[in-house]
């Protein structure tokens, strides 16, 4: 059926759309990685992971090995997350082609480690989005695509700034036949199983 699709309409593009991302934090200790250097993390998904043109995640953490965290971390539920640099072979080998890196856990090792992040993504040739004023750009079967990602952190595109957020996006989609928004956001805990007609920040 899918082939028969292609063929009938030959100018489609098909994304996959996963959650968060973090295949295991080798900070503070290597004791949170996974085995083999995390080789079948994905091999129950990768049937899914690769049966689309493009396999979009939220990258939750950075790929770098970076020493010192800058985050603040306190409490039993506050996390720096900092996944090895093979990270990015293994999203690679599993069927990704393009992460949002604008979240929460995208500085925790600071601007070393979020360029790192973009370095090993890149190496990769791995796209990635959530640059602040900036959109991914890519034409495939002659259809532009753009992609644009959001949190809730000044330095990255603010999705608390509703009215910035609205005109950045109505501006920046102009040049696009299909333009995709990303946010990374929401209340996380016990607390937020279920937030109805809330603010959830």
């Amino acid at each position: 059926i899918f082939v028969l699709f292609s063929i009938l309409f030959p100018e489609t593009i098909s994304f996959n759309f996963t959650g968060d991302i973090m295949t295991g934090s080798d900070y503070p200790s290597k004791y949170y990685l996974p085995p083999d250097n995390g080789k079948n993390y994905f091999k129950n998904v990768e049937i899914f992971l690769t049966n689309a043109d493009y396999t979009v995640g939220n990258l939750e953490g950075v790929i770098s090995d970076t020493k010192n965290s800058t985050k603040k971390t306190k409490g039993r539920y506050s996390y720096a997350f900092r996944m090895p640099p093979y990270t990015a072979e293994l999203f690679k080998n599993s069927g990704f082609h393009i992460f949002n890196i604008a979240n929460n856990h995208s500085l925790d090792f600071g601007l070393d480690g979020f360029n790192q992040t973009m370095f090993h993504l890149t190496n990769k040739n791995l796209m990635f989005f959530g640059l602040k004023e900036k959109a991914l750009s890519i034409t495939k079967n002659n259809i532009k695509i753009g992609m644009i990602g959001f949190t809730f952190s000044l330095a990255f595109n603010n999705i608390l700034d509703i009215k910035n957020s609205v005109l950045l996006v109505s501006n920046l989609s102009k040049d696009y036949d299909i333009f995709i928004v990303s946010f990374h956001g929401g209340s996380e805990g016990e607390n937020a199983v279920h937030v109805n007609r809330k603010n959830e920040f």
